[in-house]
């Protein structure tokens, strides 16, 4: 039992460890789609706004 209790403590700080290498690039996209929609000019905004929405709340979604 308490082998069984060390692996599944390791799979624990495996799945931290791949969750975080995950996240932290999601942010940075998330980020980036932040700046990028505050930047836009009104008629790049009226064309990009929905798709950048769109990817903005898969990304969030992901990074959850």
């Amino acid at each position: 039992i308490a082998l069984t209790r060390e692996r599944m403590a390791r799979v624990g700080e495996i799945a931290t460890g791949v969750v975080h290498l995950v996240r932290n690039p999601l942010q940075g996209v998330i980020n980036c789609l932040d700046i990028l929609a505050e930047n836009l000019d009104s008629k790049s905004a009226a064309v990009a706004s929905q798709p950048l929405s769109l990817l903005r709340e898969a990304c969030s979604a992901l990074a959850r």
